[in-house]
């Protein structure tokens, strides 16, 4: 990520992360489920994927497949 201006630039790398991250949180809505549900469905706590959720923590794709 870079400042130029006024301006964020980020990388695609950066945009990758934010997409996957969007991209879990309007499945997990669309569907009516809760974090709760998502985060048992994946053997992890709710705040761990709330982390996720939110970009504060990366997943793999191993995770994102159960």
């Amino acid at each position: 990520m870079s400042l130029q201006g006024n301006k964020i630039i980020l990388t695609r790398a950066e945009l990758k992360e934010i997409r996957v991250n969007e991209n879990i949180r309007k499945y997990r809505v669309e569907r009516c489920l809760t974090q709760e549900f998502m985060a048992s469905s994946m053997n992890i706590t709710q705040s761990t994927y709330y982390k996720i959720e939110s970009g504060f923590t990366k997943i793999s794709m191993i995770n994102c497949k159960k």
